[in-house]
């Protein structure tokens, strides 16, 4: 994206890439990086300011302070894993103005907040 913002507040997409670690070619300039990782609803986002050389490699390292919940539910003591009939929540730890927490929907092998 462009480092400079218009009038809304929105930057101009100059490259994009879903690789995991991608090699964009660009002219020289300032540019504004965000990485997401999980998809548009992302919660693991970060970004950068970098600036590219004309004839030079610069490279950015981002991180996105992210991890994996992995949870597995049984119905009593010593029984087995479930494998149906499953839905998952995550609330935020945090409350909002009016008391309430944010919802990340982790409904069985859909991992899209991650």
């Amino acid at each position: 994206m462009s480092a400079e913002k218009d009038i809304e507040g929105n930057r101009q997409k100059a490259a994009f890439s879903y690789d995991p670690q991608p090699l964009f070619k660009l002219k020289a300039g300032k540019y504004h990086l965000r990485a997401k990782h999980g998809g548009n609803d992302s919660n693991a986002v970060a970004e950068a300011d970098i600036e590219i050389t004309a004839g030079q490699l610069a490279e950015q390292t981002v991180d996105l302070n992210s991890g994996y919940l992995r949870v597995m539910t049984v119905a009593a003591d010593a029984g087995g894993a479930l494998k149906s009939d499953l839905d998952y929540q995550v609330l935020s730890a945090e409350k909002d103005l009016e008391g309430d927490q944010q919802l990340g929907d982790l409904s069985q092998n859909n991992f899209s907040n991650l």
